[in-house]
């Protein structure tokens, strides 16, 4: 199976000694890391993507073609 992990720019500067970083998100590669070995896992760290997030998604999406699936709950 195709797994993508995406990880959204919704996250706060850590200002330090008065300079802005964004780090990166090491859940997702954490949980990436994790997935057995059959499976293909992409990560999309979206962090330092600021501008055009939709069409970018929707191309490298195009580009990966992941196994989706709907899930529905209790």
């Amino acid at each position: 199976m195709k797994v993508v992990l995406i990880s959204m720019p919704d996250v706060i500067p850590i200002v330090i000694h008065e300079m802005a970083l964004h780090m990166p998100n090491h859940g997702i590669a954490c949980i990436g890391g994790n997935v057995d070995e059959e499976h293909g896992v992409t990560l999309i760290d979206l962090v330092r993507k600021r501008s055009s997030i939709s069409a970018y998604l929707t191309k490298t999406l195009k580009r990966i073609t992941p196994d989706l699936k709907r899930f529905r709950g209790n």
